[in-house]
């Protein structure tokens, strides 16, 4: 049997997710509205971060495997920049449902 505590951790977790899912959706929600549909993350980065993509560059040659910036980082710089946060803000509220109501055992 589950203590009450046990619970709550829960709970509180499920919440906890559920506040980060709506605030990740509400930027995505703000990218695809305010920018253009079409616009990469790659292309945003550059425009509002540009100290951070030369930080990226910096360590893909100084410390990172070629393969991940080959097969994660550039795969995800050429998405739609609202669409990594619309992903994470899914995933987020789905952990918030399993927390919620998924199995207790």
């Amino acid at each position: 049997m589950r203590s009450a505590h046990s619970t709550g951790g829960r709970e509180a977790a499920a919440k906890l997710a559920a506040l980060a899912a709506v605030v990740v959706l509400s930027i995505a929600f703000w990218i695809a509205s305010m920018m253009s549909p079409v616009l990469t993350l790659g292309q945003l980065l550059m425009t509002h971060a540009p100290d951070w993509m030369a930080g990226v560059a910096h360590a893909e040659h100084s410390s990172v495997s070629l393969w991940v910036w080959d097969y994660i980082g550039l795969p995800l710089m050429l998405r739609p920049a609202w669409m990594i946060p619309t992903m994470l803000g899914l995933v987020l509220a789905g952990l918030a449902l399993q927390l919620r109501w998924g199995s207790k055992r």
